[in-house]
C-alpha cells in the first residue's frame, strides 16, 4: 500500500487500461504527464493531417510542392483556426480535408479546456501527515498516534478523520482473509483545522491494536489508513486526504519533538522543520488488565 492509501496490485480479467477511462485518468494524473499527454496528442494529430494533404502533393496552395513541412505547419494553421493566409486549400481534396480538421480541431480544443479547467479547479487538502506513526503512551495512557498540519493558510471546517487497521488473518478453515477494523479516536472531528492536529486512539481491550508489538504487526501485514475530510473555508468545497501507515512506518515508544517555540521577543511560533521527528520515551508499563488471567 502507497503513502497515500492507495494498493498497486495487478488485475487480471478486467480491463484496467488508462484508455478505457481516458477522463478520469487525466483528471488523477500530475499535471506534467496530462500536458505531455495533451501535448502529445495534438503533435500526433498535426501530423497525420499533414500527411494527408501532403499525399495528392497539390493539396495545399501558398506552400512548397511535396513539402512535408509546409503540410503540417498549414495543419496546424488550420487545426487551431489561425490562418494567418499564406498558404490555402488547393483543391477539393484540400477544402474537404480542412473541414474535417476544423472540426476535429474545435472539438480537441473544447476538450482539452475543459479537462485542464477541471483539472485546475479541483479542491486539493494539501494536509501532511507525520512520516512515522507512534504507539506509546499519552497522559498515562497506551495510545496510538500521529500528527497532521495544514500546507495551507486557510482554514478546513468541519473537519473529520476516520481510521482503520487492514490485517491479514486466517479463518478456521484455513482461509486467508484481509479484514478492516475500526479503531476508535479521542477526537474524531474538529470544527476547524488551521494548523495541526494530533491524532490518539486510545489502545484498551476492546481495540485491535491491544497488545500489539512491532513482530505482531510485521506478521500480519498490518496498515493503519487514515482519511480526512472537511470543508474548505474559501473555496465553500469538500476536500480529502489519506495516508497509510504500513508496519515499518509504526514506532514504538517514542513521542514526537514539540513544534512551539518562543521566540527571543517572547512570541510563540510552530516550527515545522521537526514536524517528522521522534525521540525516545520510557517505555510505558503494560495495561493492569493485560496481567489479569
Amino acid at each position: 500500500m502507497n503513502p497515500d492509501g492507495t494498493v498497486n496490485i495487478r488485475r487480471v480479467g478486467m480491463r484496467t487500461s488508462w484508455w478505457s477511462d481516458l477522463y478520469h485518468f487525466l483528471l488523477e494524473t500530475t499535471w506534467k504527464q496530462a500536458l505531455l499527454l495533451l501535448a502529445g496528442g495534438y503533435l500526433v494529430v498535426n501530423l497525420f493531417f499533414a500527411w494527408v494533404y501532403w499525399l495528392p502533393g497539390n493539396a495545399v496552395a501558398g506552400g512548397t510542392r511535396d513539402s512535408f513541412l509546409d503540410a503540417f505547419f498549414f495543419s496546424v494553421q488550420t487545426f487551431s483556426t489561425i490562418g494567418y493566409g499564406g498558404m490555402a486549400p488547393d483543391s477539393l481534396y484540400g477544402n474537404v480535408v480542412v473541414t474535417v480538421e476544423v472540426l476535429v480541431g474545435l472539438l480537441y480544443t473544447a476538450m482539452a479546456t475543459g479537462l485542464l479547467f477541471a483539472k485546475f479547479a479541483t479542491p486539493t487538502s494539501r494536509v501532511r501527515f507525520s512520516r512515522t506513526a507512534i504507539i506509546g503512551t499519552h497522559n498515562g495512557e497506551r495510545v496510538f498516534m500521529f500528527r497532521m498540519a495544514n500546507e495551507r493558510s486557510n482554514q478546513i471546517v468541519e473537519a473529520s478523520m476516520s481510521l482503520v487497521i487492514i490485517r491479514n488473518e486466517v479463518t478456521l478453515e484455513g482461509e486467508r482473509l484481509r479484514r478492516f477494523y475500526d479503531l476508535p479516536l479521542r477526537r474524531a472531528r474538529t470544527p476547524v483545522f488551521s494548523l495541526g492536529w494530533t491524532a490518539y486512539s486510545p489502545i484498551e481491550e476492546s481495540s485491535p491494536l491491544f497488545g500489539a508489538t512491532a513482530a505482531s504487526l510485521q506478521d500480519e501485514e498490518a496498515t493503519i489508513l487514515v482519511t480526512f475530510s472537511g470543508t474548505d473555508s474559501i473555496l465553500a468545497q469538500t476536500v480529502h486526504a489519506r495516508y497509510a501507515y504500513a508496519w515499518p512506518d509504526i514506532e514504538f515508544d517514542r513521542r514526537y519533538i514539540d513544534l512551539v517555540r518562543t521566540g527571543p521577543d517572547g512570541d510563540r511560533y510552530i516550527d515545522y522543520t521537526h514536524f517528522h521527528a521522534t525521540e525516545a520515551c520510557e517505555p510505558a508499563e503494560p495495561p493492569i488488565a493485560s496481567l489479569v488471567g
